[in-house]
């Protein structure tokens, strides 16, 4: 309690410049123009989470890329082609490479159309297990006629596939050396896929994986990098 005194209220700390007085703290402080006001980050409830928060919207959240919506996602980013929260988008990343993606459930994934050139399979698929016991993770005969067919540039469609992790991938050769890489994830319902275009290894890198067929991690290692990502296309290929 502030003590009595001789017209303290003039000049002390409670005068009109005193933090009480028309410009105290108490006309412009948290008070008045806390969370609770117009003036608030927040902005009201009329304009707060309700045009912000990804699960009052009907799309994607433009403000915070990666939240899905109820509905969808903002035309920014694709295209809806499935049920809630499938995302479908072609386009160049930084890189300047093309790449496709869908993720989503298992309606949208059936609804999206991956690109293929036609090219007939030459090997039967190669089944790759990373999570199997050591002696069983890669089908040897399989992935040696996928490395001798890539070493002569034979424009094929090869498979692999791991049960261990629920994918398939297909590398699609092209005529002009280039591949169209395929990779296709389910699980619990829920699907990835993608696709961009890279180009094969030197011959010089199948001939030293086939060599080493006998060394299974080797073997795993030259399967797990059949092409070359980084040199990628620009966008998709056009099939002959």
């Amino acid at each position: 309690m502030a003590a009595c005194g001789p017209k303290t209220n003039d000049s002390d700390t409670n005068a009109a410049t005193d933090t009480d007085a028309a410009t105290d703290a108490n006309t412009t402080d948290a008070n008045t123009t806390d969370a609770n006001t117009s003036t608030d980050a927040d902005t009201s409830n009329a304009t707060d989470n309700a045009s912000t928060n990804a699960n009052t919207t009907t799309g994607y959240d433009d403000t915070t890329v990666g939240s899905f919506g109820t509905t969808g996602y903002d035309e920014t980013y694709g295209t809806q082609t499935g049920g809630p929260g499938c995302l479908d988008e072609s386009l160049v990343d930084g890189s300047g490479c093309w790449y496709h993606v869908v993720s989503g459930d298992e309606a949208c994934c059936a609804a999206a159309t991956m690109l293929t050139c036609g090219s007939d399979p030459l090997c039967p698929p190669v089944t790759v297990c990373e999570l199997c016991d050591p002696g069983e993770q890669v089908d040897v005969d399989a992935a040696v006629c996928v490395l001798s067919a890539m070493q002569q540039r034979a424009v094929a469609t090869h498979e692999l596939v791991d049960p261990g992790f629920g994918t398939i991938t297909t590398y699609e050769v092209l005529a002009d050396e280039s591949v169209l890489y395929r990779n296709r994830v389910v699980n619990d319902s829920i699907c990835i896929f993608s696709e961009l275009v890279g180009q094969l290894h030197e011959p010089s890198y199948y001939e030293a994986c086939i060599a080493n067929q006998d060394d299974e991690a080797a073997l795993l290692s030259c399967m797990n990098v059949l092409f070359d990502a980084d040199a990628c296309a620009a966008s998709p290929p056009a099939c002959e």
